[in-house]
């Protein structure tokens, strides 16, 4: 039975919600899910909810506690110290775990991972490897990054999904490590607790598949594409600055999975977001535009609907200052 780890706060409870919902369908065994959370309270309606999938065998939840951390570079991100949950997951889950799959809340499962996921273990045993992940940069492309960090690896990977040899993580007590790693380039990290954990493994790492963290742009679109995406991809990550949530992004074609997700497990059409900034005038100019353009995808459905909504909201911004 796989166990699989989320770490994320009430910012990102439906995104996760919508990432464990989809996993949970299209999986063909039992899972394990394990959640480490900032307030766990605020996400028990949605834990009920998943736990009516029958693939899920149990939910065990972990409010965090370690406090007290400078995390790095997060003022003015689009991540909060929820990213860095990760760091400690030896001081919450049971140490009975082999093999950990970790997941990003953003991200969407459209193919079941299940032997997928094993393979990746297996090929992690035979080359005795503590982790998998799928390169994002090498050396020989990022020269200045890799040395602004330090690393002394070629390789570089996203961990928005990663496989973890859990019962080495608690032998080597990564987590003393990493926090040491973090602290020693608090002013160079950029990717959070990426970074952190790449310095540490310095490209010693399992390459994974790019279809169980496949990376998409909301604005690069094509019908071809699209199905490819649906036939192939096994997670899909919405990573980087560009969510299918946000106001301006929703009606893009590439949001669709994870809209999709989100209206099975909610029963809601949308999930968008209204922050209450004064770029939403131009995000409100941009909506205007997608329906006198009739663009693709729910553009005019979601403008037509959701337009008063927004100009409210705006409103009762600016009355309020």
């Amino acid at each position: 039975m796989l166990d699989i780890l989320y770490c994320f706060d009430e910012n990102y409870n439906k995104q996760a919600g919508s990432s464990i919902s989809s996993l949970a369908s299209k999986v063909d065994e039992k899972i394990n899910l394990y959640i480490i959370h900032e307030n766990p309270e605020s996400f028990e309606s949605i834990e009920k909810r998943l736990l009516t999938y029958g693939q899920i065998n149990e939910i065990h939840m972990y409010k965090f506690e370690d406090k007290g951390y400078d995390f790095p570079n997060l003022q003015g991100s689009h991540v909060s110290q929820a990213t860095y949950f990760r760091l400690f997951i030896e001081n919450y889950l049971p140490n009975n775990i082999e093999y950990l799959t970790y997941i990003d809340a953003d991200v969407i499962c459209l193919n079941n991972p299940i032997d997928h996921i094993k393979n990746t273990i297996e090929q992690m045993k035979l080359n005795g490897f503590n982790i998998a992940g799928r390169v994002e940069g090498t050396q020989e492309i990022s020269k200045e990054y890799f040395e602004h960090l330090g690393f002394s690896g070629k390789e570089y990977f996203n961990a928005g999904v990663v496989v973890i040899n859990f019962e080495n993580w608690i032998k080597q007590s990564m987590t003393k490590s990493l926090l040491n790693i973090m602290e020693e380039k608090h002013s160079k990290i950029i990717y959070w607790d990426q970074d952190v954990l790449n310095s540490y493994y310095s490209g010693n790492f399992q390459h994974l598949d790019e279809y169980l963290n496949f990376n998409l742009d909301l604005n690069q679109y094509s019908e071809e594409s699209l199905q490819h995406i649906k036939n192939n991809v096994i997670f899909l990550h919405y990573s980087g600055n560009g969510k299918p949530w946000k106001y301006d992004s929703v009606f893009k074609p590439n949001s669709s999975f994870y809209q999709n997700a989100y209206k099975k497990m909610f029963n809601s059409n949308y999930h968008t977001d209204i922050p209450l900034k004064k770029h939403e005038i131009i995000t409100l100019f941009r909506l205007l535009k997608s329906i006198q353009k009739k663009d693709k995808g729910l553009a005019v459905k979601f403008c037509i609907s959701n337009l008063v909504i927004l100009l409210k909201k705006i409103t009762n911004y600016y009355l309020n200052r």
